[in-house]
């Protein structure tokens, strides 16, 4: 420890870092490399961490020559998504893979450093309160928040909207879509307008529409 407060943490030789560790800065200590390091110097990829301009903690990974940035650093952001799946429907036709594939974004999102929600057979209101998680866990990671809905199961599109159906959906006509199923503005409301980071939304969705008169042409895919 130094007496502003900055630290190093790792193996030491000679009074240097040598070999993993991390060495901490600035102000309340918002400034870091994090790597392998000899003689001091990080070699190889490390991450540096620090505060940006307007407040937020900036990661990026960077390839270094003894202790020198030599390559390009990629900055990596708060990630948050939400993983639904549905397979189990009571008024409609069961599903096979849709929580398996959901399990399977899941397992790739978490690799890939996102903060996942998951979420299977859920009913309309389990949904609903899923978004509702879903978009106070993107306003607390800050402005700068990668954002990433999936959903695998039963939807329908109605006059260019689209609906996502919980298991317990009991739709008759194009008036129940509301009050029995999740609008795909929900979804566009909980994620815009709360970070300024990459948003993505991925719709696995099978949609063999009962309302031909009123809905497009059956769809399944």
């Amino acid at each position: 420890d130094f007496d502003n407060g900055s630290y190093q943490e790792g193996t030491f030789k000679d009074g240097y870092l040598n070999g993993f560790g991390i060495d901490v800065w600035g102000p309340n200590n918002t400034s870091s490399r994090e790597g392998f390091f000899v003689n001091g110097n990080l070699q190889g990829i490390g991450k540096e961490t620090y505060l940006s301009e307007i407040g937020e903690i900036v990661q990026l990974d960077i390839s270094y020559t003894d202790g020198l940035a030599n390559g390009k650093g990629t900055a990596t952001f708060p990630r948050v998504a939400l993983v639904i799946g549905n397979n189990n429907y009571l008024k409609t036709n069961p599903l096979d893979n849709a929580i398996n594939d959901a399990m399977l974004i899941k397992n790739t999102l978490e690799n890939a450093g996102f903060e996942v929600i998951f979420r299977s057979d859920v009913t309309f209101k389990e949904f609903l309160n899923s978004i509702d998680i879903f978009k106070e866990q993107i306003k607390s990671k800050g402005t700068i928040v990668d954002s990433l809905f999936y959903y695998s199961g039963h939807a329908v599109q109605v006059e260019g909207t689209n609906y996502l159906n919980p298991i317990d959906t009991d739709v008759n006509s194009k008036y129940d879509l509301d009050t029995g199923s999740i609008n795909m503005n929900r979804i566009f409301g909980a994620m815009e307008n709360l970070s300024t980071a990459v948003k993505i939304i991925i719709l696995d969705a099978c949609r063999n529409n009962p309302f031909t008169s009123f809905t497009r042409s059956p769809v399944k895919g």
